[in-house]
Order: structure tokens, then C-alpha cells, then sequence
């Protein structure tokens, strides 16, 4: 996996000062050339904002490389919740409006900050239930567990003295329990 181009949103002074989007396109192609057999992404962090906001601006950019023909192989979504959180329902909801391009979306970056473990933990299980339950989605990346080396401490799945927090232990029921099978076969 390769993220080709990531958080065009805020960071595209060097795609401005190259012409605009239209470079976008040229990177993926130069990308595929170079490495046929990696997937490649437009990683941004946007998806889950507010309609007629950010979000519409990382549809956009993945509608622009897919009707400029840039090959591009999936869409990643950081997902760093923080304020108020966005509600599963509308989670759902935007994973269902990008899907409607074919392609698989990861969830690339995931944390959330808030000083609430409780509902830290209750989100993390909602969010991490909607994700693994969407048809389009390939995967889930944990940003970081513990707090001394994470850029948001808050967000850290175990505290500075590795102390696992409510919603780490979410994150290993679900990932070690719930979620794992021991099945073997022929």
C-alpha cells in the first residue's frame, strides 16, 4: 500500500504551485509505472466532516482522479475524532457515499481524544463495529497506543505508566476475542 498523495485538503500548496489537481493525476500514473503491484491511496482526513465542508472536497478529489483516469486503487480516511464525535449513523452514511466509487477505504489513522474513557471506549466499539461491518472497508490502522509516544496523549490506548485505558481494552476484546477465530481447516 502506498499512499500516493495524502491530506491534499490542507497540504496542496506544492499541487497548486505545480498547476493544480491535474498533477494528482500524474503521480498515480507515475506511482503505477513505478510500482505495478502496490495498492495505491488518496489517504485524507476529511471524510467524516461536516456535508458541505471538507468532506465534499476529498469526494471531489477522488472523483477528479477517477474521472481522469489516475489509477488509483483505494481511499484512505485518518479518522482522528476529536470535539464532537461524528454518530455511527453518519459514519455509515459517508462510508456508503464514498463507496459509491468502487473502491475499498481504509481506515488509515484512527484515535480519539476526549478525557471521557467511558466514552472513549463506548465510540471506539461503535466505530470500530461500523467499520468492520461496512462491505467497503479493508482495514483498520490503531494511530499509536501508549501515551509517552503518542502526538495526543489523551488518545492512547495504554497511560504513560502502560496502564491499558477502557478503550484499549475495547480494542483487544474486539480484536483478539470477538473478532479472532482459533478455526483451522483442510
Amino acid at each position: 500500500e502506498w499512499d500516493v498523495v495524502n491530506e491534499p485538503y490542507k497540504n496542496n500548496n506544492i499541487i497548486d504551485s505545480l498547476g493544480g489537481k491535474k498533477v494528482m493525476v500524474d503521480w498515480f500514473r507515475d506511482a503505477r509505472k513505478n510500482a505495478p503491484d502496490v495498492q495505491l491511496f488518496l489517504n485524507d482526513y476529511t471524510m467524516f466532516h461536516a456535508q458541505g465542508s471538507a468532506s465534499d472536497s476529498f469526494y471531489d478529489n477522488v472523483k477528479f482522479l477517477k474521472d481522469n483516469g489516475a489509477p488509483i486503487d483505494a481511499i484512505g480516511e485518518q479518522a482522528h475524532i476529536g470535539g464532537t464525535a461524528p454518530g455511527i449513523e453518519y459514519v455509515i452514511g459517508k462510508l456508503n457515499h464514498f463507496a459509491s466509487f468502487g473502491l475499498p477505504i481504509q481506515i488509515s489513522e484512527f484515535d480519539i481524544t476526549s478525557d471521557d474513557d467511558d466514552f472513549k471506549a463506548r465510540y471506539m466499539r461503535d466505530f470500530m463495529t461500523a467499520i468492520f461491518s461496512h462491505p467497503a472497508t479493508i482495514g483498520f490502522v490503531q494511530w499509536g497506543f501508549w501515551e509517552n509516544a503518542h502526538w495526543i496523549p489523551a488518545a492512547a490506548l495504554w497511560d504513560k505508566d502502560w496502564r491499558r485505558r477502557p478503550e484499549g481494552t475495547v480494542y483487544a476484546e474486539l480484536v483478539n476475542k470477538t473478532w479472532n477465530t482459533q478455526a483451522s481447516g483442510i
